[in-house]
């Protein structure tokens, strides 16, 4: 008897434990309520796309990775020049692996800001613009390498390149930082090498880029100068370029 009864019960609990997963699943494919007459539907949220998360350097974790790594390729840079200036590598060579490492540098940074690492692609800009910058400035001075209007159109292109990253992940910083280097070296060329005009129109194709760029990155602006454009709402990411152009 004792035996029968231990059997009953079990039966009751699996018969008990089906149940509550068969509620459970009609539960999860049961249609949603219609609401009754008279009460407003249920309006549906529509989905943001992900942001990016604040860039913040006041915590502390993982900075010393990034210095670190940033230490490498510097120390990297400097290595080159060192082999240029001691005979091992020529000045051509030198400079064409120091710019492709730039230009590394930079599509790093793009990388970085598609998987929300903010901080890392700062260091990595930062990093492009450092060694990019001063190593275009002794190509067209002290190296001879470049031509006038080849060190300016080097210095424009790894500037845009920048600029582009910036442009593509909606991130004014990295716009700050190709910029804001490139700006004063294209002045400084200027009387270094009294090539005035190939780098004024350097400078004019940077700041007129910067400023349709803030048409899309509406944090973006130079000088204190937000284009049209960028004060308006726009529809599908489309940029009125003719409202862009007017003060």
């Amino acid at each position: 008897m004792g035996e029968r009864l231990e059997e009953l019960e079990s039966r009751v609990a699996d018969l008990a434990a089906r149940l509550g997963a068969l509620e459970a699943r009609l539960a999860e494919t049961a249609p949603a309520v219609a609401p009754e007459p008279g009460e407003p539907a249920a309006v549906a949220e529509p989905r943001r796309p992900p942001t990016l998360e604040p860039l913040s350097f006041g915590d502390l974790a993982g900075l010393p990775a990034l210095v670190g790594r940033t230490a490498v390729v510097l120390g990297l840079a400097f290595l080159l020049r060192a082999l240029v200036e001691d005979g091992t590598l020529s000045p051509t060579v030198g400079v064409g692996v120091g710019y492709c490492l730039a230009v590394a540098l930079y599509a790093l940074a793009d990388r970085a800001l598609a998987g929300g690492a903010r901080r890392s692609a700062a260091f990595h800009g930062g990093t492009a613009a450092i060694v990019g910058v001063p190593l275009v400035w002794e190509a067209a001075t002290s190296l001879g390498v470049l031509s006038t209007w080849g060190g300016a159109a080097c210095l424009l292109a790894l500037t845009l390149l920048g600029a582009a990253v910036a442009a593509r992940r909606d991130e004014a910083l990295q716009a700050w930082i190709a910029t804001g280097l490139a700006t004063p070296a294209c002045l400084g060329l200027v009387l270094a090498t009294h090539a005035a005009v190939a780098y004024t129109v350097a400078l004019v194709v940077i700041a007129a880029g910067v400023y349709l760029l803030a048409a899309k990155v509406p944090s973006v602006t130079w000088l204190g100068v937000t284009p049209a454009a960028a004060r308006r709402p726009t529809r599908g990411r489309q940029i009125d370029w003719k409202a862009g152009l007017s003060w």
